[in-house]
């Protein structure tokens, strides 16, 4: 039987990657805690009764569905017989972890189910996204944004449709820089014939989505009639692929009442696989994510 591989430490991941956000580095600890106990021979019901909790609460640690805290660590570390060296600086990342993420401010007028996307991208090394309703966020003109957050009946309030305004220009400072991450939109067809906001503010919103593409700064595509008429992902969703794999392609499904991670490799590869078929037949220059490490 083949030894099992040593999991990578977080210590090591922060070196390669020393500006890693709090949820990205999160869900770096988690993974680490997962493996190592798996490498130790530890069921996570005996972690459970260590930690005197559930196995929902460890699942949620592996997973960073819940904050890390120090002691249960510390606690865990010494149980998987983790070195002292190795434990101090694991404990001082867990710590890190815990700090508020850019987009707090403003985390009362977001959806909850959004911000570990807004937490990962930044992060991120590839970042694509289909969108068969709307122009995705990060191409969105201020006004343009406006008109879509008013489509959402649970949006009444102006307070909480100009926060929303706001992180996504504050995402668009972030993301569209030099050093960011690659950015691939594929949008359906229908988009670019939905008036959101009127005419006048579609146009000047499309006027915009040419100036990007023209630039080059963002790979843009869009899937006629005829490509969805083949083959189509379904709701709007975002892939994230991440330098180096410290974490695993993540794809993130949106729906109109909330927002699915899904993680597990195989409905991940099926669902990249889907992208790459409507990215080669879709109008512009595509690309594929499929196997390797491109």
């Amino acid at each position: 039987m083949p030894a099992q591989r040593r999991p990578v430490s977080p210590v090591e991941t922060l070196r390669d990657h020393p500006h890693l956000g709090p949820t990205a580095l999160a869900r770096v600890l988690g993974r680490y805690l997962r493996e190592t106990r798996e490498v130790c021979g530890f069921s996570a019901k005996e972690v459970a009764a260590a930690l005197r909790a559930s196995v929902t609460k460890v699942s949620r640690m592996e997973t960073a569905k819940s904050p890390l805290g120090v002691r249960d660590v510390a606690l865990l570390l010494e149980m998987f017989g983790v070195p002292d060296e190795e434990s101090v600086h694991v404990l001082a990342l867990v710590e890190q972890s815990t700090r508020s993420e850019w987009f707090h401010p403003y985390a009362a007028a977001l959806r909850h189910w959004v911000l570990p996307l807004l937490g990962l991208e930044g992060d991120a090394q590839v970042i694509r996204t289909f969108e068969p309703h709307f122009v995705p966020g990060l191409l969105q003109t201020e006004e343009y944004a406006r008109a879509v957050a008013a489509t959402s009946p649970i949006l009444r309030d102006d307070a909480t449709v100009e926060a929303r305004v706001r992180v996504r220009r504050e995402r668009q400072d972030r993301l569209l820089r030099e050093g960011g991450p690659e950015l691939w939109m594929l949008l359906d067809e229908a988009v670019l014939w939905r008036p959101v906001g009127g005419r006048e503010v579609m146009r000047r919103q499309l006027e915009h989505v040419l100036r990007v593409m023209a630039d080059g700064s963002v790979i843009v595509q869009v899937a006629g009639y005829e490509a969805t008429a083949v083959v189509t992902p379904g709701g709007a969703a975002t892939q994230l692929r991440f330098a180096d794999r410290f974490l695993p392609d993540m794809l993130y499904l949106e729906r109109s009442n909330d927002g699915v991670w899904l993680e597990d490799d195989a409905a991940v590869e099926d669902y990249r696989a889907l992208l790459d078929q409507l990215s080669a037949i879709a109008k512009g220059r595509g690309f594929t994510f499929s196997g390797g490490d491109s």
